[in-house]
């Protein structure tokens, strides 16, 4: 059954109603959403849709503070599921460890930065913050031959000085199954599976086996759950979304 009020169009089923508005315009993309509230269950879910394809679903895998022993069967456990991930490394590994960063490098995954010694870089001068973001990016260039493309701050970190200052996007996240604090592979992989969503960042550390444990359970159940497990660049360039110096992103959609 359809009816209108007030200029917005109700579509009325046993299972369901759909609430259109029209004209609406967000952010400069223009399309038509609506609403959707299920009847059938005790719980009514709120569902705001546009017109993508929602048919494909992606979500980023990063990694903090390797390079570490576990950081090359991590990328052989990515490449096995045909996945990728953003690995933010610390400059004061990088230098020891210049063959996992090749080898990183080299693979469909790609290297960024977590600081050169993971210091609180709101508690540190301006120049202390160059100096840790530039002394990653000549170890990194020497190694490669490559620039390194994005930033996250150790611990989250930041304020407006930290954005003014760094030259790259700083990338966050918005899904912690906190793999440093629990070391439990069961635990992380509930965490990703039971928060997983389209768009979203997930942080985790290379530096744990219960971590590699866990991404070699959850990327197969990510994947029978329609989605594709991908670095940030990938993320960015599906989403057609490009990321912007001076800013904090916690997901890409």
């Amino acid at each position: 059954m359809n009816s209108n009020v007030n200029n917005h169009t109700y579509v009325i089923s046993q299972s369901k109603v759909d609430i259109y508005f029209d004209d609406v315009s967000f952010y400069e993309i223009n399309f038509i959403p609506y609403i959707t509230i299920i009847l059938d269950t005790n719980t009514y879910v709120y569902e705001e849709e546009s017109n993508n394809d929602t048919s494909k679903k992606y979500i980023s895998f990063t990694f903090d503070d390797g390079p570490s022993k576990y950081t090359s069967d991590m990328i052989s456990a990515l490449e096995l599921n045909n996945s990728s991930a953003t690995f933010f490394m610390l400059g004061n590994k990088m230098k020891y460890n210049k063959d996992i960063v090749t080898l990183v490098d080299n693979s469909n995954s790609e290297v960024a930065s977590h600081t050169y010694s993971h210091k609180y870089l709101t508690k540190i001068s301006k120049k202390d913050i160059l100096n840790e973001i530039n002394s990653v990016n000549t170890i990194y260039n020497e190694i490669t031959g490559k620039k390194i493309k994005y930033v996250r701050p150790p611990y989250g970190s930041y304020n407006d000085t930290v954005l003014q200052t760094l030259q790259e996007p700083l990338i966050l996240w918005n899904i912690d199954p906190k793999d440093w604090l629990v070391r439990n592979s069961n635990t992380i992989y509930k965490h990703i599976v039971n928060n997983a969503c389209d768009g979203c960042i997930i942080v985790m550390h290379d530096t744990y086996k219960e971590t590699l444990e866990a991404v070699k359970k959850v990327i197969p159940k990510l994947h029978e759950m329609g989605y594709e497990v991908v670095s940030i660049s990938k993320l960015s360039e599906i989403k057609n979304v490009e990321l912007q110096k001076n800013k904090a992103i916690r997901s890409i959609k």
